[in-house]
């Protein structure tokens, strides 16, 4: 009974203390108590997150080119199973040396083929995880691309680039943490 009292009491408080917070934030007139409620919860989660992959982030660039080489084995041996790998030997490459040596210097030309046929509905051509969905370039150096897209590729873009990019901004314009329903930045 005693742990069960406790718990609520520590509830009400953090409860107490998250609704002082918001409180004490900007909170436009035109949000309702649950809008604001959301938006702090989302922009809390986000600066959390954030601040946990930027230190990651930063973690990773004190050695670059180890975490490079990293990335590249973890893709290599991932696809290594797929047409795309298996005419390269992805399975017998084990450094960067060896794939710039083995992996010719390639552009879209070289892989649009492999990509048409992963449109069309086959497996394990360029990469062993299926796409979410193809996104399709604006074609402003050109003609238009179709690329794949992962999801791994959304949880990275969103871990590595939206969170860190939230937590940045927060960090070097506070006034974004506000809980207003449109958030207008000056730069000076």
């Amino acid at each position: 009974m005693h742990i069960v009292v406790f718990f609520a009491g520590a509830l009400l408080i953090l409860f107490a203390l998250v609704l002082l917070d918001i409180l004490s934030r900007d909170v436009s007139a035109l949000h309702t108590w649950r809008s604001a409620a959301d938006q702090y919860l989302a922009l809390t989660v986000l600066g959390r997150l954030g601040c946990y992959c930027h230190g990651a982030m930063l973690k990773d660039t004190e050695n670059l080119s180890n975490t490079q080489e990293e990335l590249l084995k973890n893709f290599l041996s991932a696809n290594a199973a797929t047409e795309y790998g298996k005419r390269y030997e992805f399975a017998r490459i084990t450094s960067r040396e060896d794939f710039v040596r083995v992996h010719p210097l390639t552009g879209y030309g070289d892989v649009e083929g492999y990509i048409e046929r992963m449109v069309a509905g086959e497996t394990e051509v360029l990469t062993k995880d299926q796409p979410k969905m193809f996104a399709v370039t604006s074609g402003t150096s050109g003609k238009t691309s179709v690329l794949p897209f992962l999801r791994k590729q959304q949880r990275i873009f969103f871990l590595r680039g939206i969170t860190v990019m939230s937590y940045c901004m927060a960090k070097v314009f506070p006034e974004s943490k506000m809980l207003r329903k449109v958030s207008l930045l000056r730069i000076d």
